[in-house]
């Protein structure tokens, strides 16, 4: 019996406890825009650029003209921005993110029609790398070649990292024991991203401000850029815009589209496409330093879903779980006890519901091969499986103290002194059992309150309960009786 709580203790809450990340490749914080708040508006088309009608109503702004005229106002001189290495290529109708709605699998094959080399200045070094990017559906990646140059650590294996335009991520590793591929949702629903860039833009057109800093074609510099200064997050942001080549984006669809490090492109609310060249903010830089066009495709194929591996080794624990669990019923159906009887069935029962809880969670894992699927990850914010588990770790203190105090009632019924050792080491277990009930009801209370309080925060909720997991396991008694 301890085994199998041992089990499910493992598969619920020991994961937890050591959900510390550790990051490979350290991603700078995009220059963010404050989404703006103000009460919906109706929105009266003030360019000829027709929104989709079978999406969300659009609640972005209701321009005056007198508005757009500032916003222009506010937008790069085109003479800052003619001096381009490339012939100009400005397409006559929009030509990219009409994709951004499209679906990907794991096993789908991706191909990409852009390549974004760019360096890094950061607290942590310099790098310089590339990522391809799709302008039509958004998609953007950086292959293992790529990603190897973001870090001076030796790596065991390969790693091909994936972004959707909803900021979902892929990753396909290559390994010694295999090639596997997951994926990290972002939550976002897709069907709100028109809505969201368009917001994103109007937030950075009006919020921004240019600074008077122009850098023109010169060496080292093949884009001319227009700097942009504001505030995101409450952190003082730099944002380079230039050019955008041969890309304008389809605002039906997207306003903004980004790929790795915030490099990409930006609609302004009176519908010109800009280039986002490189920003700058909380000490990192982020600067574009060749732009082309290339045909690239990655195959998804051939590489085992993480959802089936893991879920494999679930379902080998599972079955002892299972057994584990029958046995606790039969050994509660020959209990002649009823109290104890009625703890050892209490105990079972709730042992029984967490495991379900898991089989049901492991299957959508194994579905999906999605992280934020795991086991652990889904029962997190579960209160009725975080009851489950002290109620089961309780229920089986209370039947240990049951049991010891008849044993100890019978012993002193057929002539053992209510001192001899037998009975003080039964003693002594009824009182360490009464101390941990009460350490689990404490526990129990307190990580149910931390839940409740922090519903709508899991990473708020996670922290705190780490921290208590922590605190409780230092505070772990050992009883030598």
């Amino acid at each position: 019996m301890k085994k199998i709580l041992i089990l499910l203790a493992l598969v619920s809450f020991g994961a937890s406890a050591q959900n510390a990340k550790v990051d490979i490749i350290k991603d700078p914080p995009k220059a963010k825009v404050d989404r703006i708040t103000d009460e919906p508006k109706p929105y009266i088309p003030l360019i000829d650029d027709p929104r989709r009608d079978d999406l969300l109503p659009d609640r972005s702004k209701n321009y005056t003209a007198d508005e757009l005229l500032y916003i222009k106002a506010k937008e790069p001189d085109l003479d800052d921005l003619l001096d381009i290495s490339f012939p100009k290529a400005t397409p006559a109708s929009p030509n990219a993110g009409m994709g951004v709605f499209d679906s990907k699998e794991l096993d789908d094959v991706f191909t990409f029609n852009k390549k974004i080399s760019f360096k890094i200045t950061s607290p942590e070094g310099n790098f310089a790398s590339y990522f391809y990017l799709n302008t039509n559906d958004g998609n953007s990646m950086m292959d293992w070649p790529a990603m190897s140059k973001m870090t001076n650590e030796k790596m065991d294996g390969e790693i091909n990292s994936f972004m959707t335009a909803n900021t979902d991520f892929y990753s396909y590793v290559k390994s010694s024991e295999g090639n596997f591929s997951m994926k990290m949702s972002s939550g976002d629903e897709i069907i709100l991203h028109d809505l969201q860039t368009k917001m994103a833009s109007e937030g950075f057109f009006e919020t921004f401000e240019k600074t008077g800093e122009v850098q023109p074609k010169s060496a080292g510099n093949r884009f001319p850029k227009v700097e942009y200064r504001g505030t995101a997050d409450g952190i003082t942001a730099y944002v380079w815009l230039s050019d955008p080549q041969d890309v304008r984006l389809d605002t039906r669809y997207a306003y903004t589209l980004t790929g790795f490090y915030g490099l990409g492109y930006i609609t302004s609310p009176t519908g010109t496409t800009y280039m986002i060249s490189g920003l700058r903010a909380a000490g990192y830089e982020i600067a574009m330093t060749n732009y082309e066009s290339v045909s690239f495709r990655f195959n998804g194929g051939g590489f085992q879903p993480i959802g089936e591996l893991v879920t494999g080794a679930l379902q080998q624990n599972q079955g002892e779980i299972d057994a584990g669990i029958r046995q606790m019923y039969e050994d509660a159906g020959s209990e002649p006890d009823p109290e104890l009887r009625a703890l050892k069935l209490k105990q079972a029962a709730e042992a029984e519901k967490m495991a379900r809880s898991i089989s049901n969670s492991a299957a959508d894992f194994s579905q999906t091969s999605d992280l934020k699927d795991l086991p652990y990850q889904n029962l997190a914010g579960d209160g009725d499986f975080a009851a489950s588990y002290y109620d089961t770790m309780i229920a089986g203190l209370e039947s240990g103290i049951k049991a010891n105090q008849k044993e100890v009632d019978e012993l002193v019924k057929t002539g053992y002194g209510a001192s001899s050792s037998k009975v003080t080491s039964l003693k002594c277990s009824i009182v360490c059992g009464q101390t941990e009930k009460a350490r689990f009801e404490k526990l129990k209370a307190d990580h149910l309150a931390i839940m409740e309080k922090y519903k709508t925060d899991p990473e708020k909720r996670d922290e705190l309960v780490n921290q208590l997991m922590q605190k409780a396991a230092s505070e772990m008694g050992h009883c030598n009786c």
